[in-house]
């Protein structure tokens, strides 16, 4: 096991107008017998903040620049108010001694409105062990204990079980969590979970399990801003495409929406509605962006992808057991489409939904004419006794406990 030790030294730096932040890693790379030390990651924290007054998309000369033995070997651009976390490859290191230095730059003409000692922050955080290269994700022996919840078909009883899976082993799929809906209220409800998925994930991610961003028609608009995060789905789907069996017949052949599992009734609710309490029509979706809800943090190592052959090729790639789904909505996209608990059943996953992570799309208007949390209670019944167990986001609060 090879390990790298880290000094952080982190000042302002007084007399450059450009410059407000800066954080330093000394990196001693062992004499181990060999030329150079391995690949192994950093990760890179970023907390600025600036004066109400500055509008964050004019901050296009803001940026963190990270220097490798005093070499400029990354560019990082940032936002106002903003928190963010980056994964820094270094590549292979002679033995001796090597500095990684970041420093926040700032354009003068922005300079006067920064908000200095505001929750600014910049540092480097790692475990210290080497990883593999980025588009291979660490195996690692953390486990996740998770307590699943069901009802029997049979007489009604509700049942739970715990279980212990290998975090290498499991994913966690973020579906549709668009940045804007076009129905207000599922959009007001969609804001919410979104904070509530990214605690989640980041203390998922952390042990290993591996992050799928599934927003539906939004990929091609973020592919530019995550296509690392393409590239990983799209290479594991050509892999899954020629081998044999990996793909099941069913999946295909399917289509937008699968078919309900075997002795699976109708669903209690109507879907598609919005409830927004006016008399006429439920307004139009709006249709002209998907792209992810920002809260919801994408990583280098994350996947990014609304293709069903995609994420199941990358899943069994991967070697994945156990799929958490997440998002919206329970009566819709999560239940139907082809990347959806339906469909992931029959590819053979142990699938469970976090029922507190997400909502069904229903209009009190229509059958069975109750509240919208009485609907969405029904559908989380409907689920537990007919398709897939779920689970509480409150096991993924506990990961790093």
């Amino acid at each position: 096991m090879k390990w790298i030790f880290l000094h952080l030294l982190l000042a302002a730096l007084p007399g450059l107008a450009t410059s407000y932040e800066s954080a330093r890693v000394k990196i001693t790379a062992p004499q181990d017998g060999s030329e150079v030390w391995g690949a192994f990651k950093v990760r890179l924290e970023v907390h600025n903040f600036f004066s109400s007054v500055v509008d964050p998309r004019e901050l296009n000369a803001q940026s963190v620049e990270v220097f490798l033995d005093g070499d400029l070997a990354l560019a990082i651009p940032l936002g106002n108010r903003t928190r963010q976390f980056h994964i820094l490859t270094i590549p292979p290191l002679p033995a001796g001694q090597h500095v990684l230095e970041a420093q926040s730059q700032l354009a003068e003409d922005l300079a006067a409105y920064h908000v200095a000692g505001r929750k600014d922050r910049i540092r480097f955080l790692s475990h210290g062990e080497i990883q593999r290269p980025i588009g291979e994700r660490t195996r690692t022996q953390d486990s996740v204990v998770v307590h699943k919840r069901c009802f029997n078909k049979s007489d009604g009883q509700p049942w739970s079980k715990q279980e212990r899976w290998n975090a290498s082993e499991t994913a966690i799929l973020v579906i549709d969590m668009w940045a804007f809906h076009g129905c207000q209220p599922a959009h007001l409800r969609s804001m919410e979970i979104a904070r509530d998925i990214n605690r989640a994930i980041m203390a998922a991610r952390d042990l290993g399990v591996f992050i799928v961003h599934v927003p539906s028609s939004g990929v091609e608009e973020m592919w530019a801003e995550y296509p690392e995060q393409r590239e990983r789905m799209m290479q594991s789907s050509r892999w899954c495409m020629s081998e044999e069996g990996c793909l099941s017949a069913s999946l295909r052949h399917a289509g937008q929406s699968v078919e309900p599992l075997d002795d699976e009734p109708t669903l209690p609710i109507q879907g598609g509605g919005c409830d927004d309490g006016k008399t006429e029509a439920p307004t139009r979706w709006d249709d002209e962006s998907h792209y992810q809800n920002r809260d919801i943090k994408i990583f280098p190592l994350d996947g990014l992808s609304d293709s069903a052959n995609e994420i199941v090729g990358t899943f069994k790639r991967l070697g994945m057991k156990n799929v958490v789904v997440t998002g919206v909505h329970l009566n819709e996209c999560i239940l139907k489409r082809p990347f959806g608990i339906r469909q992931l059943l029959r590819e053979g996953f142990n699938v469970v939904v976090a029922r507190d992570l997400t909502d069904s799309l229903y209009d009190s208007r229509d059958p069975p004419y109750i509240s919208h949390r009485a609907a969405n209670h029904l559908m989380v019944k409907h689920v537990e006794t007919y398709i897939c167990c779920t689970i509480s986001s409150h096991d993924f609060h506990q990961l790093n406990e």
